[in-house]
């Protein structure tokens, strides 16, 4: 703090960059992850940065990194850390510390070293690998209430908790060349049961749930050495692919080839943003293709973080450390200015098969509210084809201004099988949620 002199928060030197984890509801502050701590900073006024520190047992040494042995809880009260207490084979626990003080809250004993711990939604849940198997518990009553069904893997990097808390996913390292089938899981958090599973991408352990949790999607590595006149010759353009499944059928949804960087999707779920080696690449999957790329300077670490409203992007890179991308275009003003005469362009673009088109023509929508929803109430019919209707309803949705919201409940009201009363219908629900 350049006024006070005081440090805001200690910063050691970490053998990687730092990375966003998720940004609060009110979108005010980022948690960001180094290796052996988290750091929440404030994007708006002068409040200083929260630190958490999950520490050490007493027989152990700073090997793994933070999230490998620890989780900061949903509010940030909690930190939620696997010890070894005495070093002997049967003393083991997860400690739960309270994460202003460090003060034991709680303790949850086990009789293997626990890693990679994940709460769920609102923090009442834990989860956490225990040997090769998946567990969680109730933090509520410290009873354990699931367990999985089969081993997880030898070198699980990542078990994530879908946003409603209904499915665990984990991803374990691969290093041979050749798919793994079940490298990548996904499991029912209540039964323990395993839903479906996928070949991770050699030592691409990156997974992520939409925000209501129905979609699934990872990084794989496609079985493709083999064609109907043989072996595939070696193509490394063709080895990796962005798998989008149904999260409680295991039907496939969306393939994006090409494609092998961290996923995440964005707020309404209807784009998946992707780490490339250099960018970060918005795909839709309203038709499949990409939409949009914002280019670092630099290489692009596998981390992303989304803002509740859709409208910022965070990104790691080791020479930033942390982009913060301006998705709508209002505040960079890379959205280009309204125009009425170019009505007709716009909703030509608004309605084109190339995404990027549309992708200009809703940064026009967001970055105009109340031109907006006059051009859209206008020109969108209850026949609305499904990409169309998926549009025009993020183009409200972002905009979330109360004639935004008004015309989203007039769309909501009509036919029950039209793609546009299903789309509206979703949005509100979705808006709801954040006020």
């Amino acid at each position: 703090d350049v006024k006070t002199r005081r440090a805001m928060a200690a910063s050691p030197c970490d053998p990687e960059p730092p990375h966003p984890v998720a940004f609060s509801p009110d979108g005010r502050r980022l948690l960001v992850e180094g290796f052996q701590r988290w750091v929440e900073y404030p994007l708006a006024g002068d409040d200083r940065a929260g630190v958490f520190e999950p520490g050490k047992g007493p027989n152990e040494v700073w090997i793994l990194s933070a999230a490998d042995r620890a989780a900061v809880s949903p509010d940030r009260t909690v930190i939620a850390r696997c010890t070894a207490n005495d070093g002997t084979a049967a003393d083991y626990s997860i400690d739960l510390l309270d994460a202003n003080t460090g003060n034991l809250r709680g303790r949850i004993q086990l009789d293997a070293l626990a890693r990679r711990p994940a709460f769920g939604p609102g923090g009442r849940y834990l989860y956490a690998l225990v040997g090769q198997r998946v567990r969680g518990w109730d933090l509520c009553t410290g009873q354990e209430v699931m367990s999985g069904d089969c081993p997880a893997g030898d070198v699980v990097t990542r078990l994530i908790v879908s946003p409603d808390g209904s499915r665990l996913a984990t991803a374990n390292l691969t290093f041979g060349d050749d798919p793994q089938p079940e490298s990548i899981r996904v499991w029912d958090a209540a039964t323990g049961k395993q839903l479906f599973a996928g070949a991770a991408a050699r030592r691409r352990t990156l997974i992520a749930f939409s925000p209501d949790g129905r979609l699934f999607a990872a990084s794989i590595r496609p079985d493709r050495r083999t064609t109907s006149s043989g072996p595939r010759p070696d193509d490394p353009t063709d080895s990796e692919e962005l798998r989008v499944w149904d999260a409680a059928t295991g039907e496939v949804r969306a393939t994006f080839p090409g494609f092998g960087g961290q996923p995440a999707f964005s707020p309404d779920g209807r784009t998946l943003a992707v780490t490339q080696e250099d960018c970060v690449v918005l795909l839709e999957l309203a038709s499949g293709k990409p939409r949009h790329e914002f280019r670092h300077h630099g290489k692009v670490e596998p981390f992303l973080a989304w803002r509740a409203d859709g409208r910022v992007l965070a990104a790691a890179s080791p020479e930033a450390p942390v982009y913060l991308w301006d998705v709508v275009g209002d505040r960079t003003g890379t959205a280009a200015p309204w125009d009425t005469v170019q009505g007709d362009l716009r909703w030509t673009s608004l309605r084109a098969d190339d995404p990027a088109q549309a992708f200009y023509a809703l940064r026009q929508l967001w970055s105009n509210p109340r031109e907006a929803v006059r051009f859209l109430k206008a020109r969108v019919t209850a026949a609305a084809d499904a990409r169309l209707a998926a549009r025009a309803c993020e183009g409200l949705e972002v905009v979330a201004t109360a004639d935004a919201k008004d015309l989203l409940t007039a769309w909501s009201t009509g036919p029950a099988d039209a793609p546009l009363t299903r789309e509206a219908h979703d949005s509100l629900k979705r808006l709801a949620v954040r006020q």
